[in-house]
């Protein structure tokens, strides 16, 4: 059994392995880390929707998914107080913005993730987003804006403050605040298509 080899023709005969290897690491927390490290390392570097249902699969099918899926939460809870490249910043929106759509991630994990590239660790207004922070922001919520009714204030407050800075950016990162008010704008039609497209765009890049 390998991550290596996961892909969405293999996940269910890959799945029914980690679930084995998940059951044996029951009460070894360090071993838990380690393999939500990999979860994370192989989502934000590689297909964020596939290792995010991977491990969705994982804790649905483990006798106690609860430590687990504390170790993923605290894994990606812990890249926001440590500098991130792009790279890094933007598969992690992703994979975040994934793992709450599973079912996997709490919504204050993905608030959280929102508010640190919007307003920076310091939570300041006057803080201008780094692009690749924008276009994170922008990924996460076309894939999970839709998912977010609870939460409608907020998600309409984030849209706000991406259109109100929108001008400071060039053509290449205000296009996705442009593409996500349309998607928002228009009850979210047309999310998966756009995802698809993003997921196109990082294979090329990788």
């Amino acid at each position: 059994m390998s991550l290596n080899r996961v892909t969405l023709g293999r996940l269910d005969t890959e799945v029914v392995g980690l679930i084995g290897v998940v059951d044996e690491m029951a009460g070894n927390a360090q071993a838990l880390g380690q393999l939500a490290e990999v979860f994370l390392n192989k989502a934000v570097y590689g297909d964020a929707s596939l290792y995010a249902q991977v491990a969705s699969e994982v804790l649905r099918g483990v006798e106690n998914e609860r430590p687990l899926r504390k170790e993923i939460h605290d894994t990606c809870e812990a890249c926001f107080s440590q500098h991130m490249d792009d790279d890094l910043l933007l598969g992690l929106c992703q994979y975040i913005a994934y793992l709450y759509r599973f079912n996997v991630m709490s919504v204050r994990i993905v608030h959280t993730c929102i508010i640190t590239c919007l307003l920076g660790a310091s939570i300041d207004k006057a803080h201008t987003p780094s692009p690749s922070g924008v276009i994170g922001v922008c990924d996460l919520l076309a894939i999970c804006g839709p998912y977010m009714e609870a939460d409608p204030k907020k998600v309409h407050y984030y849209i706000t403050r991406l259109e109100t800075i929108a001008g400071n950016y060039p053509t290449s990162v205000s296009a996705h605040i442009d593409e996500l008010l349309h998607l928002y704008r228009n009850d979210w039609t047309g999310c998966q298509n756009r995802m698809t497209n993003v997921l196109k765009r990082r294979a090329v890049d990788v």
